[in-house]
């Protein structure tokens, strides 16, 4: 049954969407009716003409409106009531044609949009934000909440995400400066200029990344692509209702022509006999300290390490960083260890990942240098899971910072640039030291586990091979083209 709104006079009748048929008159009549009967009181029971009667089949699918209310008001004088259809919330759904002449619908405040002179403090979206769900059927009302909400935090790296991002830090900042939500999921429905307005508030976002703290064009983006997807994890829409951001997309695009930023830095990779050379001068092999950093940069080249794999982030973490525990083998032959998948898989838990180095090495030979490094600096009886794997005289293991320091430290004894080199000049250096020794592609990318597939990694290139390749690197000569021509190509910055 269709809901049935009350007239002043005792006369009730059914509105509903009208069905046209019976010709164009007909029509116009039941449209002026159906116009009406949302107006006022006393315009909604319309005189039909003589003969005119209006049958079942006049009227279509009847709308399910979700309720009404009545308030009296006073229209030409006389005492009536307006009806008002509410939403689920109770909230007054306004019809168009109730809006005052010369009235545009959903009209944005001054200043809401480019051109507006209101300050950026001013949050014209926040009134468009989702409500609740007004049946309280929130997280924590159904048993399975606990695993969905762990499932969402565990699809970062962080393990909490994306909450500790740099990009939803940076954007957490920026609406504090200006006293905004930075929770904002607009309602896909809000009026368009709401969306375009929110497009513009992270422009501004993107512009003040760059302005203020001086970061790259493609760094602020990726800024905002980490906002924008943990936004998406928390609320369950991204920013700007999910409108695809045209503008933003040409902003970033003419801003990285206007600011090539500061040019990339040099990194040269670090061959084997200048690894050797370095170490021998800056250190020989007669102390515990010295021990530990010839097996953790020998192990690092041969065994195509980055930074954060071979050192630590900050302090010791025996379930991310490679632990004595974590050696499988060592002896003369060979050196065998497992560490974390490669950093495209770090949502894989546990250290799955062998990495096999051949020993015999000419210039380096990590499976020796390891082997000496336990002899000079035993592990501790019970401490092998807990003790890192390459460490100070005080216990603590290296950190990325470490190894760029002694790194620096080995190429200007030998007469380098240090500004060059860093700890990312071992694994560059490694791969080249593949590539001239004539590696298939297929054995550098395995090695080197370039692959986003980590499960993949170690099946293309078998035990034997790995040996085999992982001991000519350590044997084999490299002459620098980056270092003996002035123009130096860069591919190798990017992996």
């Amino acid at each position: 049954m269709p809901y049935r709104f009350d007239a002043p006079s005792e006369e009730r009748r059914d509105v509903a969407l009208p069905h046209f048929r019976g010709g164009g008159a007909h029509a116009e009549r039941l449209a002026a009716a159906h116009e009406r009967a949302f107006r006022s009181g006393t315009a909604a029971v319309v005189a039909e003409p003589a003969g005119a009667e209006l049958a079942d089949e006049d009227f279509g699918p009847v709308p399910c409106f979700l309720g009404y209310v009545e308030y009296p008001g006073v229209m030409q004088g006389l005492d009536t009531t307006r009806r008002v259809v509410c939403d689920e919330r109770g909230d007054r759904i306004v019809w168009p044609w109730e809006l005052p002449a010369g009235h545009a619908a959903e009209q944005p405040p001054v200043g809401a949009c480019s051109g507006g002179a209101s300050t950026p403090s001013t949050d014209y979206a926040a009134a468009y934000f989702a409500t609740p769900n007004p049946h309280g059927e929130g997280w924590g009302s159904h048993p399975a909440d606990t695993t969905v909400r762990a499932g969402l935090a565990a699809a970062t790296a962080d393990g909490y995400g994306g909450a500790n991002s740099s990009g939803v830090r940076a954007w957490k900042g920026y609406c504090g400066k200006y006293s905004r939500a930075y929770v904002r999921p607009v309602d896909p429905n809000a009026p368009l200029w709401v969306k375009l307005s929110e497009e513009q508030n992270m422009m501004r976002f993107i512009a003040a990344l760059i302005d203020d703290r001086s970061i790259a064009v493609a760094t602020a983006r990726g800024y905002y692509g980490a906002a924008n997807a943990w936004h998406l994890r928390e609320t369950g829409i991204g920013f700007c209702a999910g409108m695809d951001t045209k503008r933003l997309t040409e902003m970033v695009k003419g801003l990285k022509k206007l600011k090539d930023g500061p040019p990339t830095q040099l990194r040269r990779g670090l061959s084997p006999q200048q690894l050797r050379q370095g170490m021998d001068i800056v250190y020989p092999p007669n102390t515990a300290e010295n021990v530990n950093i010839r097996a953790m940069l020998t192990t690092a080249m041969q065994g195509l390490l980055r930074g954060r794999e071979a050192g630590c982030k900050n302090s010791f973490d025996s379930e991310l960083d490679i632990a004595r525990g974590d050696i499988a083998t060592s002896s003369g032959e060979r050196l065998a260890f497992f560490m974390r998948p490669a950093k495209n898989m770090r949502h894989r838990r546990g250290k799955t990942v062998p990495i096999v180095i051949g020993g015999g090495g000419e210039f380096v030979d990590a499976a020796a240098e390891v082997r000496r490094m336990l002899d000079l600096d035993p592990t501790p009886e019970g401490e092998r899971m807990t003790t890192p794997m390459f460490r100070k005289p005080d216990g603590s293991a290296f950190t990325t910072d470490d190894i760029r320091n002694i790194v620096r430290q080995i190429v200007f004894a030998i007469g380098e640039d240090p500004a060059e080199f860093g700890a990312h000049s071992l694994r560059i250096g490694g791969a080249t030291a593949l590539f001239a020794a004539g590696a298939d592609p297929i054995h550098i990318r395995t090695m080197g586990r370039w692959s986003s597939d980590c499960y993949r990694l170690y099946v293309r290139a078998c035990f034997e091979q790995t040996m085999a390749w992982t001991r000519r690197l350590g044997s084999q000569k490299v002459h620098d083209i980056q270092g003996t021509y002035e123009r130096a190509a860069q591919e190798t910055e990017l992996y």
